[in-house]
């Protein structure tokens, strides 16, 4: 008897392993998939844009906007919340550099650099939806961490509420206390 319930345990067990890899390996590349698709609307919105005349192929807004979105197609794959994280806080000499600095002052040159004001606002929109992509993909991509920390803050917002309210309780009870020893009882 003992040893079936250990086999039914151990076989549980083991399909929810299976099942756990399973939907972790698909959803990896599906969510991959998923944001490289979105990114490759985004180029193309650009490269429409850029096809209508509003903005030149070889204007360097465009370029520098086509050569990222390239780079993080290329790289989707490698974009994930803990690598951003780890970089950032290991990046010193990187910031140091002024390398930061130079990408934004080029790519607000190259803005600037529009003359209409409608394909610049287009172009700025295009790299900012780039941008919230890119947010998204990686936030989405820790789901787990992402479900244990919105649980947390759940569970200490619940813990302050309900301690709030035993102390409330408690003063109550507190002042009835005092308030019955202060009135001589009635005969």
């Amino acid at each position: 008897m003992f040893t079936q319930e250990v086999a039914v345990v151990v076989r549980a067990t083991l399909a929810a392993i299976v099942v756990v890899l399973l939907i972790r390996k698909y959803w990896r590349e599906s969510r991959i998939d998923d944001f490289r698709h979105r990114l490759f609307v985004l180029r193309a919105d650009l490269f429409d844009y850029a096809l209508s005349g509003e903005i030149g192929f070889r204007d360097p807004a465009y370029t520098m906007l086509r050569e990222s979105l390239n780079s993080i197609l290329r790289f989707a794959h490698k974009i994930t919340l803990t690598r951003c994280l780890v970089i950032t806080v290991f990046s010193r000499p990187i910031q140091n550099s002024g390398f930061v600095e130079r990408h934004v002052r080029e790519w607000s040159d190259a803005l600037n650099a529009i003359e209409s004001d409608a394909a610049r606002e287009r172009v700025e929109k295009i790299h900012e939806q780039a941008l919230l992509e890119v947010g998204r993909h990686m936030i989405l991509g820790q789901l787990p961490l992402v479900l244990l920390l919105s649980n947390m803050l759940l569970m200490h917002a619940l813990w302050e509420w309900f301690r709030g309210f035993l102390l409330a309780k408690a003063r109550i009870v507190e002042v009835e206390a005092r308030h019955s020893r202060q009135i001589p009882a009635r005969a």
